[in-house]
């Protein structure tokens, strides 16, 4: 561990020390990894590990994934999450989209002009389906009836 202090202050001098870049590079480095060989154990790309060690986190969509990728990193190396984390807090990150405050998902209103035609065809088929319980009901009562005899005449 004393190697990999020495490596990541050289590291933090050279870089500035403005995020969680040097020191996650140095113990990269110290542990004898390459970038390729990083990215394939984290599962990602190339560019991701490139970035979060140069501290260019403007590739990211978001704050929050930046976050979870640096902590995903750090863990990865068994360095203290918090500290990296830490650094990653004194970086200069890009401003996230702001979501405007008061507005509110779209309210889903159902008219009767739009009534889906999957319950139309529903009351459909169910109007149809008693229809025929009737006509079969009422034929086969016809049925059952016994024939009159003819009268002697």
């Amino acid at each position: 561990m004393a190697n990999f202090d020495a490596a990541y202050a050289g590291a933090a001098r050279a870089n500035g020390a403005g995020g969680p870049g040097a020191m996650l590079r140095a113990a990269r480095e110290s542990e004898g990894i390459s970038l390729r060989g990083m990215a394939d154990r984290l599962n990602w790309s190339t560019a991701y590990v490139e970035a979060i060690e140069e501290n260019r986190f403007d590739i990211f969509r978001s704050n929050l994934y930046i976050r979870g990728y640096v902590r995903a990193y750090a863990r990865m190396l068994k360095l203290p999450e918090d500290e990296a984390l830490a650094a990653l807090d004194k970086a200069e990150l890009p401003q996230d989209p702001a979501l405007p405050a008061e507005e509110s998902p779209p309210q889903l209103v159902v008219t009767p002009k739009q009534r889906p035609i999957a319950a139309i065809a529903a009351w459909v088929l169910l109007a149809l389906s008693l229809a025929l319980a009737v006509y079969l009901a009422l034929r086969d009562d016809e049925a059952a009836l016994p024939e009159e005899p003819l009268s002697n005449g």
